[in-house]
């Protein structure tokens, strides 16, 4: 994990909006318990590559980790929209039915599906 974060750290000392090394950086960070430092890296990777669901899977987990559900949700459900991968999509269907359960419980609205979509009613 180590020798994989100085190769990563190196990319981005010359290509700091690198995507692949900005997920890697993250997904390690979120690894080693940091997930506020993971959410950074992996927004920044989102943002040079803003099709890729992988970051999109890896940035919910981070998201949801320091406590932000509704942003969350909105990677998890783009996952659903960009993967064809059986595992990723598992994986984001599973932390949206946890998140949505919460979300609806707590009288919190959510996205009717996409990122930037019309607000539900909580139920």
């Amino acid at each position: 994990l180590e020798a994989a974060h100085r190769a990563w750290l190196d990319v981005t000392d010359s290509q700091p909006h690198d995507a692949q090394a900005q997920l890697g950086l993250g997904m390690i960070a979120l690894r080693e318990g940091r997930p506020a430092a993971a959410a950074q890296h992996l927004q920044s990777a989102r943002q040079a590559d803003p099709g890729d669901p992988v970051t999109r899977l890896y940035l919910g987990l981070s998201l949801q980790a320091i406590g932000r559900p509704e942003k969350a949700a909105l990677e998890f459900e783009q996952v659903l929209v960009l993967s064809q991968d059986a595992a990723a999509l598992d994986l984001a269907r599973e932390h949206l039915l946890v998140l949505y359960q919460t979300l609806f419980t707590s009288g919190s609205p959510t996205s009717s599906g996409v990122e930037g979509g019309d607000q539900m009613p909580a139920r």
